[in-house]
């Protein structure tokens, strides 16, 4: 009776230890899934805020909130007017550009405010300039037509920003960029002025600059 009773004991004390084991493992299984699950979960990246500024675009008496933020590969420029920041209008910029200004001006001379965007990229000797009309709560992209840069959303300019003057005396600013000409050691210039409608090819001539020594056009000089 007495052996019965140990042999008895034994088979309690196993029986408990297994039990235990069993818990501890079913413990464990749930661990795991709930920190795979945790980490799989997408992590958001914060907009970090390149520019930002504030005016009256369209001379309407309310005042519009302008906005360059980047998040990812793209900058992305909103507008909004202050009272309805909610449901801003947005337009991404191309990847690899790196924005240097940020202002609003009265281009065309009708009292209202363009926003001109000012960007470096992704080439390393190019700049960029968007120019965005502001009407009914919509940005308009006023974009070059005629010449090499037909088609575009944007101003291009090589070694140079893009020159934005009245050149003429009409009150209305022209847009002039340097364009890669036959000799790779000098620049040919465009100047696109307003038509009414768009940023056309004009005939007016502006000189066109040297071009600044690089590591390529010094390269090209010694060959």
């Amino acid at each position: 009776m007495q052996g019965w009773t140990i042999r008895h004991r034994l088979l309690l004390v196993g029986l408990a230890f297994l039990a235990i084991g069993c818990s501890r493992g079913q413990a464990g299984a749930a661990g795991i899934t709930t920190t795979s699950s945790a980490t799989a979960l997408p992590v958001a990246t914060p907009a970090q805020v390149l520019r930002e500024t504030k005016a009256d675009l369209d001379n309407d008496g309310t005042v519009e909130q302008i906005t360059l933020s980047q998040a990812g590969d793209h900058p992305e420029l909103a507008i909004a007017s202050v009272a309805g920041l909610a449901n801003p209008w947005r337009m991404n910029l191309p990847a690899r550009v790196s924005v240097t200004d940020l202002s609003t001006q009265d281009l065309i001379a009708d009292r209202a405010l363009e926003v001109l965007v000012l960007g470096r990229g992704p080439e390393a000797d190019l700049f960029q300039l968007w120019v965005i009309r502001w009407h009914a709560g919509q940005g308009q992209l006023l974009k070059p037509k005629g010449g090499p840069l037909d088609g575009g959303d944007s101003f291009r300019s090589w070694f140079y920003p893009p020159l934005v003057d009245d050149l003429d005396g009409d009150a209305v600013r022209e847009i002039s960029v340097s364009v890669k000409g036959s000799d790779p050691h000098f620049l040919d210039t465009i100047v696109y002025a307003w038509d009414g409608q768009a940023y056309s090819r004009s005939d007016l001539y502006l000189m066109p600059p040297r071009i600044m020594p690089t590591a390529a056009a010094a390269s090209q000089a010694t060959q």
